[in-house]
């Protein structure tokens, strides 16, 4: 008896739960996600309905329907739904310019107990040659890429600058691409790395200027492998401009950084005859409050070796730059660069010159 009455009890209160849980609006899909296979981008656009049903107790109503892209249009029950009544979320998708897998949501929003719902659209967009020309130009083999250089700009030697390349397999056959000889300040991420056929990919280069080990624009060719195959082809270029990063320095740390004061900025040796060899020399100071680095001496040519004895030179202290200007091959006017790399924020880069004339 004691066992009937528990059941009853137990009976009665998941009744009284299910009551309480169907009590107000309820939106009930048939299915949540769709995924529409392969399409062809030259046959337009394609839709999908989500049927739904009101499994509460008072009126539905959908309140907004917000796709995560442009290129899905959705259509909806814009009336209210009474209780048991069914409605629609119609999904169309434009694959107009965008070849490769897709994903899409659509923020479903209502006076349902559940207030918001998300619903999918899948599939895979067989391209357009013109479209996939537009979108990966660069043809390697049957793997074209949408660009085969990136320029990270300005790298501070402690970030990670990080930017995208996509690719996609043209061919018939699966192409795995692997990079066998990274060196230590790059890495590349590809997701996924084996392409089957019309696949696209996404490959993340990230450079990382503290392993670097050097100042100023430097550049890198990087190698990869095709299924395992090597060719003097199968390269990415890189270029960065590696410098200290004083864009969120505080007025007073600004006021105590370095500062390079520099006697002349050209070096004009006159007239000589070809062959001559020119000694050359800058002198400097560093007038700033704390220690003037010169990380780097770039000159423009072979022509004029340039060396700097000390590197780090404290406030108030001198330095001086001195070299050799080779004036053979040379004929006529002539004007080199000498590029200095350093850390006073006002002169991260500042450009010396050895003018004259070679008869």
């Amino acid at each position: 008896m004691k066992q009937f009455i528990f059941l009853v009890i137990t009976i009665a209160a998941a009744i009284s739960v299910s009551f309480a849980q169907q009590k107000g609006a309820n939106l009930s899909f048939e299915k949540e996600t769709h995924n529409f296979g392969k399409m062809d981008e030259s046959k337009g656009t394609v839709s999908y309905t989500f049927n739904f049903t009101n499994t509460g107790s008072e009126p539905l109503f959908i309140l907004s329907v917000q796709p995560s892209c442009g290129c899905t249009t959705p259509e909806w029950s814009k009336e209210p739904v009474v209780p048991g009544g069914k409605g629609f979320i119609k999904a169309t998708f434009n694959p107009a310019g965008r070849p490769g897998p897709f994903v899409k949501s659509i923020n479903v929003v209502s006076n349902s107990a559940t207030n918001s719902v998300i619903l999918k659209i899948s599939g895979e967009v067989i391209g357009k040659e013109s479209t996939v020309e537009g979108r990966y130009p660069f043809k390697v083999d049957n793997l074209r890429f949408s660009s085969l250089y990136i320029s990270y700009g300005k790298l501070a030697p402690g970030k990670v600058g990080a930017r995208t390349l996509e690719i996609m397999n043209t061919g018939s056959e699966n192409i795995a691409i692997t990079f066998p000889n990274l060196p230590p300040y790059v890495e590349i991420m590809v997701n996924p790395s084996t392409l089957k056929p019309k696949q696209t990919a996404t490959m993340v280069f990230s450079y990382i200027a503290s392993r670097k080990n050097d100042w100023g624009f430097v550049s890198d060719g990087i190698e990869y492998a095709l299924n395992g195959k090597k060719d003097p082809k199968y390269r990415i270029n890189l270029s960065a401009n590696i410098e200290d990063d004083y864009s969120k320095a505080s007025p007073q740390q600004l006021a105590n950084a370095p500062k390079l004061a520099i006697e002349k900025r050209s070096f004009e040796f006159g007239t000589i005859n070809a062959g001559a060899n020119i000694a050359i020399a800058f002198k400097f100071k560093n007038v700033g409050k704390t220690n003037l680095i010169i990380h780097k001496i770039n000159a423009q040519c072979g022509c004029t070796d340039v060396k700097i004895k000390e590197k780090v030179i404290k406030p108030g202290a001198v330095g001086e730059i001195t070299g050799v200007f080779s004036s053979a091959g040379q004929k006529g006017m002539v004007n080199k660069s000498i590029t200095l790399l350093t850390n006073d924020p006002q002169n991260l880069n500042m450009v010396l010159s050895v003018k004259g004339i070679v008869n």
